[in-house]
This record gives C-alpha cells, structure tokens and sequence, in this order.
C-alpha cells in the first residue's frame, strides 16, 4: 500500500510541477536589430527610423517573438514624445497581455495632466488595411 501512494504522491507532484512549468510567464527579453525589424509572423516592418521617431528598442515577450513591442522617440527641442507599438498573437492566453495593457494604462493616465482617463486603442491589421 505504501508503495503504491508513494508512487500516486510522485505522480501528483510532477503533474503539478508540469502545470506550473506551463503557466510560467517567459521573461521578456531585448531583440538586437541594427537594420530595420521583421517581425516575423506577420512581416510588419519596425524600420530604425518613423517619421522621424527613431527606434529606441523591440522587446519579445515569448519565446517566438510573436508578442512583440518596439518603442520610438523623437526630441523637439527640449520636448521628448515616445511611441510604442505592439504586435500581440490573437491566440495569446497568458497574462501578458493583460499586465502590459494595465502597466500601460497605469503609465499613460498618471502622465497625462489635462486630459480624461485615457484607454488605449485595440486595432487587427491584415494587408495594410486596419480592422
């Protein structure tokens, strides 16, 4: 009897320790480009420069880097304006999605001084063509 529980307990504990491996949030990670960026799921081009925005960094929030983000500034005199766009896979299913969409909102709305509470905009882009 106390063989076959102490193999059902070793059987319950790697289960759970598989789970937990599989609920693990991947580190996010800085993606070196020199050159202009394709991404490479949806061939979107992270050029070094954006209407005079010049890319700052992308950052890969999976393994795969088809959750991606990559962030523009641009200096006027002494103003700095900073851009990020994201490329999120509709399949996501981890709570990436939603930390970086509260830490974003969080940012946006302690920065901004005269505006409403501002939420970001959600868009699908296929072929150049916005959904």
């Amino acid at each position: 009897m106390k063989i076959i529980s102490g193999h059902f307990l070793m059987g319950v504990l790697l289960m759970c320790s598989v789970f937990y491996r599989a609920q693990e949030k991947f580190e996010a990670v800085e993606i070196k480009s020199n050159a202009d960026y394709i991404h490479s799921k949806t061939k979107v081009i992270f050029p070094k420069i954006l209407h005079g925005f010049k890319r700052s960094r992308i950052v890969g929030y999976d393994q795969k880097h088809t959750n991606i983000g990559s962030t523009y500034k641009l200096k006027i005199d002494k103003k700095l304006t900073t851009v990020s766009l994201y490329i999120y896979p509709a399949e996501i299913s981890n709570d990436n999605l939603r930390d970086q969409f509260l830490a974003f909102n969080t940012v946006v709305n302690r920065n901004a001084t005269n505006e409403e509470a501002l939420k970001p905009e959600f868009v699908k882009i296929k072929s150049e063509t916005v959904f």
